[in-house]
């Protein structure tokens, strides 16, 4: 019985580890030591379908992280080998409880379990916030989750999640404020979509001054812009208007006197757009350009915020 005695082991120091790490991340720590916690009982009391759920949540992710690679073939690669070692373990414990004729046949608890718990890590991704580009709506130091399937044609005024367009590598966080066919223009810090002023609530603009590009755009560039920037501004303005083409989206900070965006990368390309942020997991106050991450400095108001 190795297979299900180590098994059960690791299961037990996962969940444990997940309690730890409620002091750094409350929700994904508790959500780590339920699921580990629910397989090690699993286990212990010999049902044969923990098991084998438990090898199916285990498997099932490695595709899909390296379809997403945001952090990295390296890590993707750590990753999978962890995955297939405990996998290895696990599936030593479900033979042993198949060829046990005593062990439950129980399956419909396991099965609705790992389906929910696939479907999450699927169609929600994790990522975090680093900059104040995007306040007051979502903070420096935020953690959220973001849906990435099943997502639709962005629409006007919606968060995206996106592939920085010169650098893929960066994952950026906008609003969408232009859609295909629309007519844009910036003056005075406000915003004019096809002639008429748009009004935004979520907008803050904290300079006391006026920049001649940023807050008059599209005009002359004061500062260096990409090649995607500047074929923006040579390609897509028409009567001092900048008209999005086909397939992209002109997308804003919200906090917009502090914000790397279109005004300066350019358009974002429908393929770059990888989800919508929708639940706030994780919040850290942040101290200059640190963001300690422990129990005594999470922002618990910011909790399971809907964005």
């Amino acid at each position: 019985m190795n297979g299900c005695r180590w098994s059960f082991r690791v299961a037990i120091a996962i969940a444990l580890l997940g309690l730890v790490g409620m002091l750094v991340s409350p929700v994904a720590g508790l959500l780590t030591a339920t699921v580990y916690g629910a397989f090690a009982w699993g286990i212990k009391t010999r049902q044969r379908w923990a098991a084998v759920g438990w090898l199916v949540f285990l498997l099932l992710p490695i595709p899909f992280a390296a379809y997403l690679r945001d952090q990295g073939w390296g890590q993707i690669i750590v990753f999978a080998i962890l995955q297939l070692g405990i996998a290895a373990l696990v599936a030593e414990a479900a033979v042993e409880l198949w060829r046990d004729e005593m062990a439950s046949r129980l399956a419909w608890p396991w099965a609705i379990g790992v389906v929910g718990l696939l479907a999450f890590l699927v169609c929600l991704h994790p990522y975090y916030f680093p900059t104040a580009s995007m306040e007051p709506t979502i903070l420096q130091g935020d953690y959220f989750l973001t849906r990435t399937r099943f997502l639709g044609t962005p629409q006007r005024g919606e968060l995206i999640v996106y592939r920085y367009p010169t650098n893929p590598k960066e994952i950026f966080v906008k609003r969408v404020v232009g859609i295909p066919g629309d007519r844009l223009r910036i003056v005075n810090k406000q915003l004019y979509r096809n002639g008429a002023p748009v009004a935004e609530p979520y907008a803050v603009h904290e300079a006391e001054y006026i920049d001649d590009y940023r807050d008059n755009f599209p005009s002359e560039p004061n500062a260096h812009l990409p090649d995607s920037g500047r074929q923006m501004l040579a390609n897509d303005v028409r009567n001092g208007e900048l008209v999005v083409p086909a397939g992209n989206y002109f997308v804003l900070g919200d906090n917009r006197d502090d914000s790397l965006d279109s005004r300066y990368h350019g358009f974002v390309p429908q393929e770059n757009i990888i989800g919508r942020p929708w639940l706030i997991y994780a919040s850290y106050g942040a101290h200059g350009e640190r963001v300690p991450r422990t129990a005594f400095n999470t922002r618990w108001n910011r909790l399971f915020k809907v964005l």
